[in-house]
């Protein structure tokens, strides 16, 4: 009896342990489980609204939308729009509310969630969060300038451009708008940690990053490359190789109209041909926007009817590259689409190498800045053709699908070991090398791996007159190809904004 009557009693005991531990255990979780949720709940709003900032035009929010004793409800069309396709799983997230307060040019976004899914929720359950927006910039600028404070020219910006501020939020843009070009900080070029000018306009895509492309600003400067000799390593070459002045409005002086020093020369990329006409005089510029990334996603479906009008010819995306194409609510008046050309390509090249400091491989800015131009390491297109000569040795024609792009053709220089071939520009230019396209000012010797950081290297010819940059993955290599492509390819454009 005393056996059975001490078993009992452990029994009691153990169960009141057991009890006491799981009551223990469950009220430590639920703070921890509750903390993750709010957490999650914070980080769902947050991405909400940097999708609002982009896509807000897309909503069909008009200025009644909802109050707050009677906020709208986020529909599951909305997260399609906005590309959050995840948040719109009904059963599974909580639902989400916003309305909209109207302060003269602003508008207060106020969105309201839950930590949890459930039926019916109390006021605990609530988290909040608001945000102000703008529609569009204070102005736009189209006289071209010189910002004082910053030492490098203004971005033009016409009516279709959105100014933003762009940073890294995991893999994804945390987007904001610049509400006020001229008292906003949201550029410096010449900082040790770089912030280029972003803009962002409305393309014609339908995924999350092509509802709008992103563009970044490239001033007018003045460049000198270092030369190294014999010894230096090609696979190591320092920012400081190529040292960077940026210069005042559509002038060749610098920020207080010095003379630019010897050795330096303005890049030739920010000389425009208005349509394309290489006849006439070229018009001086104060800088242009160059796509930040590929033209994809919102291109994707032109990349395809370029392929089923001929599938031969990728060179399609001369035509790819207009405006009409990429942008087609744009104001053609304003702002000019073009394929980036090869001298182009050269600038945006040396100014991203000299400016980060710290590229050891050839890899683009972007790497290190959201606000940089990214996937200069891949393959793609630009606008140069090596024109093939008549039987007077006289250059031929441009071909009509590259009415602006870059010249080459190939001149017979007579020296005492018989005559060579030499890669120039125009057959009335005295000298036989051309500079500034980042071909051979950043490459040594004869080889098909002399780029910088052992890049590929071959030059154009008439039997395969092309060129391709971002080759094998370095913003340096350049190779010549036949007009049918081979390995891939694709492209950035360019856009010039006409000053008034």
């Amino acid at each position: 009896m005393n056996n059975k009557g001490i078993s009992v009693i452990s029994l009691v005991i153990a169960i009141i342990i057991i009890v006491l531990i799981t009551s223990i255990t469950l009220y430590t979780g639920i703070p921890i489980i509750s903390n993750s949720n709010k957490t999650m709940a914070e980080y769902r709003l947050r991405a909400i609204s940097n999708a609002i900032i982009a896509y807000e035009r897309e909503l069909n929010y008009n200025d009644s939308v909802g109050t707050a004793d009677n906020p709208r409800l986020i529909s599951v069309a909305d997260y399609y729009t906005m590309g959050l396709s995840d948040y719109a799983d009904v059963e599974n997230v909580p639902p989400t509310y916003i309305y909209k307060e109207i302060d003269g040019d602003f508008k207060t976004y106020n969105l309201i969630t839950y930590s949890t899914v459930k039926v019916n929720y109390e006021s605990g359950d609530e988290i909040r969060f608001s945000f102000k927006y703008q529609d569009d910039i204070i102005d736009s600028n189209f006289k071209v300038e010189f910002d004082e404070s910053k030492g490098v020219n203004r971005p033009l910006i016409c009516d279709d451009m959105q100014p933003v501020i762009l940073t890294f939020d995991d893999d994804y843009y945390k987007v904001q708008s610049v509400k006020d070009i001229y008292d906003e900080d949201w550029y410096d070029y010449n900082s040790s940690s770089p912030m280029w000018a972003n803009v962002m306009i409305k393309s014609r895509g339908e995924g999350l990053h092509d509802k709008y492309l992103y563009y970044v600003w490239i001033p007018r400067f003045a460049y000198k490359i270092s030369y190294f000799d014999a010894n230096t390593d090609y696979n190591n070459i320092p920012a400081s190789s190529i040292s960077i002045i940026f210069l005042r409005g559509n002038t060749d002086y610098m920020k207080n109209n010095e003379v630019i020093p010897s050795g330096y020369q303005v890049h030739p990329a920010f000389k425009y041909y208005e349509k394309g006409d290489t006849s006439s005089e070229p018009i001086d510029i104060s800088g242009f926007w160059v796509n930040k990334e590929l033209v994809g996603g919102g291109a994707e479906a032109l990349f395809k009817s370029a392929s089923e009008h001929d599938p031969s010819n990728t060179f399609y995306a001369y035509e790819l590259s207009k405006l009409e194409n990429i942008h087609p609510d744009a104001n053609s008046e304003d702002i000019e689409s073009r394929l980036i050309s090869n001298t182009q390509w050269s600038a945006i090249a040396y100014l991203s190498h000299a400016t980060v400091g710290n590229v050891a491989d050839g890899s683009s800015l972007g790497e290190w800045n959201a606000s940089g131009i990214f996937n200069l390491d891949s393959l793609q297109y630009v606008a140069a053709v090596c024109v093939g000569t008549d039987s007077h040795g006289n250059p031929v024609s441009m071909p009509s699908y590259i009415p602006y792009g870059d010249k080459y053709y190939y001149k017979t220089v007579h020296t005492q070991s018989g005559d060579v071939l030499e890669l120039t520009y125009v057959s009335d230019e005295k000298e036989t090398l051309k500079y500034g396209d980042g071909m051979l000012a950043t490459s040594v010797g004869n080889s098909v791996n002399s780029a910088w950081f052992g890049g590929t290297s071959v030059k154009p010819t008439t039997s395969i007159p092309y060129i391709m940059r971002g080759y094998d993955r370095n913003l340096f290599s350049y190779n010549a190809i036949s007009r049918k492509p081979f390995g891939g390819g694709a492209f950035k454009n360019v856009l010039i904004i006409k000053d008034r």
